[in-house]
């Protein structure tokens, strides 16, 4: 059983990286150069949060800023072109997703809002709710890639209902799953690396991990 989940909002939110100008797997970035035009390339990001650019390997760039993604890219070609002058923006979105599964009575990906963040209650209201007769909400898995640390990290929280009004609600971002087991016997662990690890698109990019 984990803590209420008003307790660990502050914790699961400090992960939370999300932005308009994030990129993210899937999205197809267009890298200008300004005084080189032969150099322009558009580049899509691979399911594993990397990218290949012109005369540089492949690098991570799933949830860098634009900024930061352009401050690196200036730095790499700046060994290769004199002066590089670089301006990088998301050409084409790619949908921002997260799944929702478990003991809910509709369980399936769904896409997040472009105009407000979503918080876990309304995550599942978008999959009907949870089933009352079998969902262990006191060990409800929320699963999120976390880009400042290169890997999954896992948070369980107590979600039943008494614990859903005040405090600091979470927040879901891109590719989170939200898991709700349906009994204190279940293989919790197991389910969610033998199938979780699948559905988030950072496959290789981390270890097994403990929850």
């Amino acid at each position: 059983m984990g803590p209420p989940v008003s307790e660990l909002a502050e914790e699961i939110n400090a992960t939370y990286y999300w932005k308009p100008s994030t990129v993210s797997p899937g999205d197809t970035l267009r890298v200008t150069f300004r005084k080189r035009a032969e150099w322009n390339q558009d580049v899509k990001v691979h399911l594993d949060g990397s990218a290949s650019f012109l005369s540089i390997s492949a690098m991570p760039v799933a949830g860098m800023s634009l900024q930061d993604l352009d401050d690196t890219l200036t730095d790499a070609y700046s060994r290769i072109v004199p002066e590089p002058d670089i301006s990088v923006g998301i050409f084409e979105e790619a949908p921002r997703t997260f799944a929702v599964m478990g003991e809910v009575l509709a369980p399936g990906q769904f896409e997040l809002p472009a105009d407000h963040p979503l918080t876990l209650f309304e995550a599942l209201a978008q999959a009907a709710g949870p089933n009352r007769r079998t969902a262990w909400m006191s060990n409800t898995q929320i699963i999120r890639w976390v880009p400042e640390l290169g890997r999954l990290q896992s948070f369980v929280v107590d979600a039943r209902p008494k614990h859903w009004f005040g405090g600091e609600p979470v927040l879901v971002q891109p590719f989170d799953v939200i898991y709700i087991p349906n009994t204190k016997v279940d293989r919790v662990a197991i389910w969610i690396d033998n199938y979780i690890r699948r559905m988030i698109p950072f496959p290789y990019l981390f270890p097994r991990f403990p929850l």
